[in-house]
């Protein structure tokens, strides 16, 4: 366990989900300035004082990763249940059988990644045109993400993660949806294509793994946090 020390005001549970966090976040080779920074990330506390998860990353949690996290979860029950089944005595089945499970858990798994990128940049979108319509921009909810971002930028200044990094996304979101997560695609006589760092090596099909999840995510609360700071500062200066 995590040898740690909390505020004796703390709750019990919040306690125990803090110390199971940071033991998990040790065994995957984290350092502790890596799980400080992403404490504060995800906190709207700066010292750590009290920890409460900003409105958008407990959204996205909520309505993207629990999801994923369930889909994973009952996909791993679902391989080992195959295997059980497998007759290890028959060689020749049991080889195709394996390769059989093995094919379709990286299918199943792939899908689940991009249903998860998916909700993420609507979530995201729904987020940024909120604050593009609050300073003035018109019919915000009906403009894409990347044009917001861009209007939200000459009005509140650069944004700490390039507007490039959140055209990929987009563009791997449009392609799931719109073009049967192909690598590249025409739409409206337009050649569109994914940034290569998001299709397998040698594949033309998106292929997501959770890292690439874990970066959009975090990108995503560094800007909506940002963009906040921003409104605030430019409400403050008008008063």
């Amino acid at each position: 366990m995590v040898d740690s020390t909390m505020r004796d005001d703390l709750p019990e549970e919040l306690k125990k989900a803090l110390a199971t966090w940071c033991e998990r976040r040790i065994n995957e080779g984290r350092t502790v300035d890596e799980m400080l920074d992403q404490l504060r990330l995800y906190s709207d506390a700066a010292t750590l004082q009290v920890s409460i998860p900003h409105p958008f990353g407990s959204e996205l949690y909520a309505l993207v990763f629990v999801h994923h996290r369930l889909a994973l979860e009952g996909l791993d029950r679902w391989e080992q249940d195959e295997r059980n089944l497998i007759d290890e005595d028959d060689e020749d089945e049991n080889e195709s059988a394996q390769l059989r499970i093995d094919e379709h858990y990286d299918e199943l798994e792939g899908a689940s990644h991009n249903l998860a990128l998916v909700g993420l940049v609507t979530r995201l979108h729904h987020w940024i045109a909120g604050f593009a319509a609050k300073i003035g921009k018109e019919k915000a909810r009906e403009t894409g993400l990347v044009k917001n971002l861009r209007f939200l930028n000459e009005k509140l200044g650069d944004c700490p993660v390039s507007i490039s990094f959140f055209e990929g996304i987009v563009a791997v979101r449009d392609s799931i949806i719109h073009a049967d997560s192909q690598a590249q695609w025409v739409y409206n006589e337009t050649k569109r294509s994914i940034p290569a760092e998001y299709a397998g090596a040698g594949s033309e099909r998106v292929h997501l793994v959770a890292d690439h999840l874990h970066e959009a995510a975090d990108n995503s609360i560094r800007l909506i946090k940002w963009y906040e700071d921003q409104m605030k500062l430019r409400e403050t200066n008008r008063d």
